[in-house]
């Protein structure tokens, strides 16, 4: 019931949902390529990947934050470099929508932990042996889960920064007070200089 609460196991469902999930699992676990089948979509008679595991170690919020960072790098549904989508700079990144069509005949994008139009990510770390308003703290950050410097909020705040209610700014009105906007600023002139970088080394490497 848990499955069809999350997602139906049909082929969206599986591919663009449940191969998320097991892309996070598949980090902390010693053999969970058993589950690819059912990732991938396509086996109908596939085995049915659990709704959670025992990790193999005890994970640090590090281990966490760098999944939430994932593309399924080191996996066969790598999309940073066995995907003729990657391009020539080899980019984990693909543009909406996740199906398109061309020549008649449709296609799909895959659908990472991280993406580019996430507007923020958290991890949540729970600590019993510290007083309950410093105990508990979510690890936020606006924006892409790959981008972002994760911020840590604690339980016990009564008030809001000013970056996270500013004055002004909303989801298409700019300030560069407020954390969405300068996140998501940051995001794009990242990516626009590694793109620019690599288009420059793959020219140079292209010369006699």
């Amino acid at each position: 019931m848990g499955k069809q609460a999350y997602a139906a196991p049909d082929f969206s469902g599986r591919r663009f949902c449940d191969a998320r999930v097991w892309s996070f699992f598949n980090r902390f676990s010693d053999d969970f390529s058993r589950y690819l089948p059912w990732a991938l979509g396509k086996d109908a008679e596939a085995e049915e990947m659990p709704l959670w595991i025992v990790p193999n170690r005890k994970l640090s919020v590090q281990d966490v934050q760098a999944a939430m960072r994932d593309h399924y790098e080191g996996t066969p549904l790598a999309i940073d470099s066995t995907d003729v989508g990657s391009g020539i700079w080899q980019m984990p990144y693909r543009p909406t929508p996740l199906f398109y069509e061309v020549d008649g005949k449709r296609y799909f994008n895959e659908r990472p932990i991280s993406t580019q139009q996430a507007a923020f990510a958290f991890v949540s770390e729970m600590r019993a042996w510290l007083p309950r308003e410093i105990g508990g703290v979510l690890w936020f950050g606006n924006d892409d889960g790959n981008m972002v410097a994760y911020t840590p909020v604690y339980c016990g705040n009564t008030v809001q920064p000013e970056c996270y209610n500013t004055p002004g700014a909303d989801a298409v009105t700019f300030s560069n007070r407020n954390a969405f906007w300068v996140c998501n600023l940051g995001e794009q002139h990242g990516l626009s200089a590694l793109c620019a970088a690599v288009s420059h080394v793959a020219r140079r490497s292209r010369q006699p």
